[in-house]
Order: C-alpha cells, then sequence, then structure tokens
C-alpha cells in the first residue's frame, strides 16, 4: 500500500444478539472508525449465518424489498410481521423467527409440546403467491420443537391421530399416527427452497433438536423424551415414504427441527447459512478489495471456530491474506484459540466492570468508541506495516 493512501475498511460483523442488528454495529463502528485520525474507506457489509439478521443482510446485499403479511406465532395467535424479496423478485428471503421465534413469547408461556411453525409456513405460502421461484428460510431462534409439522399445515399437508382425525395446528407431535404431504409437494413442485442453518445438529439423538434445544425452549427432562420419542416415530414413517435419509443429515435439527421439515415437506435442502450469505452477497469479492477486514458479534469464545459468522468471515480474508479484526461484547472461554484460526486481534467493547444488561444498554456509546480505538490502532502505520 501506498504512503498516505487512505485504508480501506470492511466492516463485516454478525449482529449483537439481544442489544443491536449487524447494521447497527456497522454504523457505530464506522462512526468511532470517523473520530479517529485513520484516513479510511469504509465498506458496511452485515452479515449472518441463518439466525437473525438473515433477512437483512440479503435484502440488503440484492438492494431487495421488504414485503408485510399476517401470519401466527407459535402459540396460533395473529401477527403481523414481514419477509424480504431481493432485488430481482425471484428470492423471498424468511426468518423463521419472524413468525415462530421464541423472542416472540415471554419467558412464562414458553411450551414446545404446542408451540408450532405454521406461521413460517404461511408466509412461505404469501411468498409463493407474489410470484417467488425461490425460498430462504433462516433458521435460526425459534420456540418449537415440531419437527416442521406447522409448517407442513400451512401449506396444505395433513396428519393424522390414531382416530384417522385431522390435528389442529399446535396438537402434540406425539399424537401424530399418519400424515398426507401431497398438497405440499404439489404446491412447492417447481420451486427451489433452501433452509439457511446456523447449527448443523442432526434430527435425533443426544446432539438432535430435542435433548439440546429442549431445555431452553421450556421443555422439562420429561418432555424432552417425549419429544424425542415423537419425532423419531413422525420421522421413521416420513423416510420410509420417501424412501429418504432425512435425521442424521446436518442441520436436520436446526430450529427444532424445521430443518428436517424443509426436507421431508418441501423437498429442500440445507446448507451453512453462512456460506449461503456470503455466496449470495458476494462477500469474498469485498474482502479482496479491502486492507482490513473488521468482524465480530456479541460474544466470542472457542465455539466461534464452529462456522460461527465471525470464523467465516475470517477464513475467507486470510485466504486473501488480509488481517482480520474481531469485535465482540464479551471475550468468554477459549477465545485465544482463535488467535491460530485467522483472526489477528481481538477486541472487548467493556471499559471496566459491568453486568451483561449494561454492556447491551451501552453497546452504541462502546462500539463507536471501539471503532476509534481501531482507527487509532490502524493509524500506526509502523506498528501493522500497511505503509
Amino acid at each position: 500500500m501506498k504512503k498516505n493512501q487512505s485504508l480501506g475498511l470492511l466492516l463485516a460483523p454478525d449482529s449483537f444478539k439481544h442489544s443491536l442488528s449487524a447494521q447497527e454495529v456497522c454504523r457505530y463502528l464506522s462512526e468511532g472508525l470517523m473520530h479517529s485520525p485513520l484516513e479510511c474507506r469504509v465498506q458496511k457489509f452485515p452479515m449472518a449465518d441463518g439466525g437473525e439478521g438473515t433477512m437483512q443482510a440479503l435484502v440488503a446485499a440484492t438492494d431487495g424489498t421488504w414485503v408485510e403479511a399476517w401470519a401466527h406465532d407459535p402459540l396460533m395467535r395473529p401477527l403481523k410481521t414481514h419477509y424480504g424479496i431481493t432485488g430481482d423478485g425471484v428470492t423471498a428471503i424468511i426468518e423463521m423467527a419472524a413468525a415462530s421465534g421464541i423472542e416472540r413469547l415471554l419467558n412464562q408461556e414458553l411450551d414446545p409440546i404446542h408451540a408450532t411453525t405454521y406461521g413460517t409456513g404461511e408466509l412461505v405460502k404469501h411468498a409463493l403467491e407474489q410470484g417467488c421461484t425461490e425460498v430462504i428460510i433462516g433458521l435460526g431462534g425459534s420456540a418449537t420443537i415440531d419437527g416442521g409439522v406447522g409448517f407442513c399445515q400451512a401449506l396444505g399437508g395433513t396428519f393424522y391421530d390414531k382416530r384417522e382425525k385431522p390435528l389442529s395446528p399446535g396438537k402434540p407431535i406425539q399424537d401424530i399416527e399418519g400424515f398426507d404431504i401431497t398438497t405440499p409437494n404439489q404446491l412447492l413442485n417447481g420451486i427451489d427452497v433452501l433452509a439457511a442453518c446456523d447449527v448443523d445438529n442432526p434430527l435425533l439423538g443426544p446432539e438432535g433438536a430435542a435433548r439440546i434445544y429442549g431445555p431452553q425452549k421450556g421443555a422439562s427432562t420429561k418432555q424432552v423424551e417425549e419429544l424425542e420419542r415423537a419425532l423419531l416415530q413422525l420421522y421413521s414413517r416420513v423416510e420410509k415414504e420417501k424412501d429418504q435419509s432425512i435425521v442424521t443429515q446436518k442441520g436436520a435439527g436446526a430450529a427444532g427441527g424445521l430443518g428436517a421439515g424443509i426436507v421431508a415437506f418441501a423437498n429442500g435442502q440445507l446448507t451453512s447459512g453462512f456460506e449461503l450469505i456470503a455466496n449470495r452477497a458476494h462477500l469474498e469479492l469485498a474482502i479482496e478489495a479491502a486492507d482490513v477486514v473488521v468482524t465480530g458479534e456479541g460474544k466470542l469464545d472457542a465455539q466461534t471456530a464452529f462456522g460461527k459468522t465471525p470464523y467465516g468471515v475470517a477464513a475467507l480474508a486470510k485466504k486473501h491474506n488480509k488481517p482480520v479484526i474481531a469485535v465482540a461484547g464479551t471475550l468468554a472461554n477459549g477465545y485465544k484459540e482463535l488467535y491460530g484460526k485467522g483472526f489477528d486481534l481481538l477486541l472487548s467493547l467493556s471499559e471496566g466492570p459491568a453486568t451483561l444488561n449494561e454492556l447491551i444498554e451501552q453497546a452504541p456509546r462502546l462500539l463507536v468508541n471501539t471503532g476509534e480505538r481501531i482507527g487509532q490502532l490502524l493509524h500506526m502505520h509502523k506498528f501493522i506495516h500497511l505503509y
């Protein structure tokens, strides 16, 4: 890089969960950089991995639009929500959390036995009515462990109890004795459905949807085992009918088994949320054009290297020999391991002792200050050997 030439910074963070969107993180970091003496060009590139922020990332990257729609929440209460459509009008981008997310419920309302993905299916149906021929569904943040049953019901599927009576949405999946998925198959014929997964858990077993995520969604130990048995029973029949292995696919257990449901009931495919978004948004091209890459999310720890957004960004950056700075609200257990995995500098927002709630409340100011610190650091030409 030539002397006195401005530095190109790419800001590619994920959201800070329960605090700020990826767009807001970019905005505050950029504001801080502008307060520093560093001469720089900043490109904002908000990212996601299939969870919170997936819609925003893809809509922004494709100059898309937002669509409002009515759907039902996990307990079948009507709500107005939204999804995105890419700028070419072809692809709908739906976050299942927009209708079926855990944040739609109060803590005392958590009920994984009755919570349903029906609302997510309603959004898919609405998108098809707008002429979309491809649907991307982000699978993070669910309140459900229904194996995609509600999703299928919204698209016209029918599930029967032992008396051959159709089950209404929200009824326990333990009651399912039979099903008819002809209508969803017909409705989605010729439609490409992609599930953007932020985890790679299988549907069943110790790492499956019920046992790993059930307690987080309010399931007791007894309910976890009931749900595990119900999913096993249902998908044993589904796999036999479709002559397809589903339960062991990576991501089948995402969103309480909606990953498996998208494969089973929508003939969809499971894919890494980060890789899908990075490819569709052309992240690698933006990295190639940058001098320094800044990423981050709410917490950085040893688990970050298991497919989280910052790790994916860092891996692409190192492919092109770009230095990587990662910013987090908290640097937690094992974060130092990341220095050997593509990260050159890890920064915490904290400026002193603080509770989690205080960090969340002060996040905008702390991000501005952190952006300014990054600018001061990069201004030290000899320290990083970029000039």
